[in-house]
């Protein structure tokens, strides 16, 4: 699979499942990075499982009715800042330290964004967010 539309396909799960699709973005980006993994030249087992741990981190949520943010005392950029970290569970087991300072910085940004529909909203924050995410993939 193609790394440049591996990330740019994962950037989108990400955005639409800030929209209101939060299936896509729990089950279609663990499961799309698993089979980068599984397509790729250096397919490696723990690297699938890894990116399968995705699922119930990006379950979890970290908006304001979260369990998390609840958690934190309702302290949404230390909510963010936690999200990011444990997101960057499954690459720090590959091995991918540098994760522990990228995700947490990008859940921390907050960039607005603009309406495309009545209903819909482009994030500058979860395509940065997102983006960042599908890069530590094809990494």
């Amino acid at each position: 699979m193609n790394k440049i539309l591996t990330v740019i396909v994962i950037t989108i799960f990400g955005m639409l499942g800030g929209q209101g699709y939060k299936w896509i973005r729990r089950y279609l980006i663990p499961s799309l990075a698993s089979l980068y993994n599984a397509t790729s030249k250096k397919k490696n087992k723990l690297k699938s499982f890894a990116y399968l741990i995705l699922i119930g981190i990006l379950s979890m949520g970290y908006g304001t009715n979260s369990k998390l943010n609840r958690l934190l005392g309702s302290n949404d950029k230390l909510t963010r800042i936690v999200y990011g970290l444990l997101v960057s569970i499954p690459f720090v087991i590959l091995g991918k330290w540098y994760a522990l300072i990228i995700l947490p910085i990008a859940w921390s940004i907050k960039a607005g964004g603009f309406k495309i529909t009545p209903t819909k909203d482009f994030l500058l924050e979860d395509l940065f967010r997102y983006g960042t995410l599908g890069v530590l993939v094809v990494l």
